[in-house]
């Protein structure tokens, strides 16, 4: 089996060098799995990058990071025959098209947790408008995060926002620290449009599964990308958290 390495986790440096020399290190487009060593950032990095760059490689992480919600135990010894037999979990991102202020400027990326759309450097409160077909409503607080199946057990949680269970053709809309509470569940066909009412006074910026972070947002057009779906690779026993469904 032709396999393709990534180290996420300084601590897996070792295991890297290893496995490399155990399984080789193909060219990642002629791979048939993307083993990746660290934890779910950045197992959530390469998926990213995967979708950014058109490469369809799934991939199977080895948990050395600390939750460990995307990944497989670490046990390196068998990984060809581990990877034969482990369950495919399709696994489709967030996209966002962003204009930004002042310059009209157009930008689009990825997320498959989560999008949170928080205050800039200004540190003021923001004021954000969200819509969709069916409904608007107007934020004042820290801020608006719109979620995957696969982020409501992350930072979703943390926040309070609402529960979507793994498998559901569902997002979350979450409104953090508002004025006035607001969370909402959406079907997963829902395109949410997200503008800010004072782009001088209360800038906003766009921070991508608690990473990737873009300034100066004055508009934004969020909808799920389901034909960009990657595949995630699960043993059998960590598969059954997602129940074996599209998420």
């Amino acid at each position: 089996m032709k396999l393709h390495f990534t180290c996420g986790k300084e601590v897996a440096k070792n295991v890297f060098d290893k496995c490399v020399q155990q399984y080789g290190q193909t060219p990642l487009r002629e791979a048939s799995a993307h083993v990746v060593l660290g934890g779910d950032g950045a197992t959530l990095d390469v998926l990213r990058k995967q979708v950014e760059q058109r490469i369809d490689v799934p991939i199977f992480a080895l948990n050395y990071g600390t939750v460990g919600w995307l990944t497989n135990q670490n046990s390196w010894g068998n990984l060809s025959d581990r990877i034969f037999s482990a369950i495919k979990i399709p696994v489709a991102p967030l996209q966002v098209e962003a204009t930004l202020c002042p310059t009209g400027e157009k930008v689009k990326t990825y997320a498959f947790n989560e999008f949170s759309f928080f205050r800039g450097p200004s540190m003021q409160a923001v004021d954000l408008k969200v819509v969709t077909k069916n409904w608007c409503h107007r934020i004042k607080g820290d801020g608006v995060m719109i979620s995957t199946p696969l982020g409501a057990d992350a930072y979703l949680r943390s926040a309070g926002g609402p529960k979507i269970s793994q498998g559901s053709n569902m997002l979350a809309v979450h409104a953090n620290n508002a004025t006035e509470p607001f969370s909402m569940v959406v079907p997963s066909d829902t395109v949410i449009a997200v503008s800010s009412c004072q782009n001088k006074k209360r800038p906003v910026r766009i921070e991508c599964d608690s990473k990737q972070a873009i300034d100066h947002i004055s508009h934004a057009i969020v909808k799920l990308a389901s034909h960009r779906k990657q595949i995630l690779l699960f043993d059998k026993k960590m598969a059954g958290r997602f129940s074996g469904k599209t998420i």
